[in-house]
């Protein structure tokens, strides 16, 4: 619980950063603290933890899903140079991406500006 705690707290942390530097420069602390987030993601302990591969020539290198409560989670989407973090994903919606024939389709439609949490 204080695993958990500790995240939401370094994902507010990042929303903060974000809504409070200049979109003009890049900020070395919000990239530092969503590395952080993301680190705290991957070492706590979840009911389900399941990754993959984008199947088509989608942007997206690897993508993640994290849930304590089997029923919905996070979903990590990491990118070359960004990754995005959603919260509150449904486990119908990981699986569907992980089976939908385009990755970067299915994601732009059903869970883009839906579940986002940081970029």
């Amino acid at each position: 619980m204080k695993q958990f705690a500790l995240l939401i707290a370094l994902i507010f942390t990042s929303l903060y950063l974000e809504a409070h530097t200049d979109k003009s420069s890049v900020s070395t602390e919000k990239t530092e603290s969503k590395k952080e987030a993301t680190f705290q993601i991957d070492s706590s302990i979840f009911s389900i933890s399941e990754s993959t591969t984008p199947k088509d020539a989608s942007r997206m290198t690897r993508v993640h899903f994290y849930s304590k409560d089997n029923e919905s989670g996070y979903l990590i989407i990491q990118r070359k140079k960004k990754t995005i973090i959603h919260k509150n994903v449904p486990k119908g919606i990981w699986k569907a991406l992980k089976n939908a024939k385009s990755t970067s389709g299915y994601y732009n439609f059903y869970i883009k500006n839906k579940y986002s949490l940081a970029r």
